[in-house]
């Protein structure tokens, strides 16, 4: 029963997909003229699928083959505690699918210490740290430590985020398996 759930659950998000490709062809021009971009402009042509309780990891190989001009990225997002300022949300993705970069290159502590993630600008500004310097952070309690390895410059001065490659945020927070959704960004070609 368990297994049909999920191959049901599979193709449902197939004809999400679908529906969604179909759905921003039609709207892609209307969307152009009326938005805004927040980050970049990739941002126009993303939409998630994501399910109650997280989305099973292994759908990323079901999606991938499907014959259309899309990109998925995996996410999960978290609440993390920082002592000096409290909650901040972390966002745990592939760096291969979404292109984001956790370190500098060709640096030559990559390979020992915590694992690295990016901070947005405001919340390095704010916690007054700089590249390589050590993060502590708490997930439900348990303590995790990450090195920044980047500061993202972002559009807000209250956009107080940070980025982790997925695998090590999985890791920090001992859940495996489950995604919080997946982002689809539908190419313009």
């Amino acid at each position: 029963k368990l297994i049909e759930t999920a191959q049901g659950t599979v193709k449902e998000l197939e004809a999400a997909l679908e529906d969604l490709i179909k759905k921003e062809n039609e709207e892609r021009e209307q969307a152009k003229k009326s938005a805004k971009p927040l980050f970049d402009e990739a941002l126009l042509n993303a939409e998630a699928l994501d399910a109650p309780g997280g989305v099973d990891e292994t759908v990323l190989g079901r999606l991938a083959p499907l014959p259309r001009n899309v990109r998925f990225s995996p996410v999960i997002e978290a609440t993390a505690v920082v002592p000096a300022i409290g909650a901040v949300t972390v966002f745990g993705v592939d760096p291969f699918t979404s292109g984001s970069q956790f370190r500098a290159e060709g640096d030559p502590a990559a390979s020992s210490g915590p694992p690295f993630l990016a901070l947005s600008a405001p919340l390095a500004r704010r916690l007054h740290l700089k590249q390589r310097d050590t993060l502590a952070l708490q997930f439900d309690g348990s303590p995790a430590h990450f090195r920044v390895g980047a500061v993202v410059k972002v559009s807000s001065d209250s956009s107080e985020f940070a980025i982790a490659d997925i695998a090590d945020l999985q890791q920090a927070l001992r859940r495996f398996g489950r995604l919080d959704r997946i982002d689809v960004f539908v190419s313009k070609n």
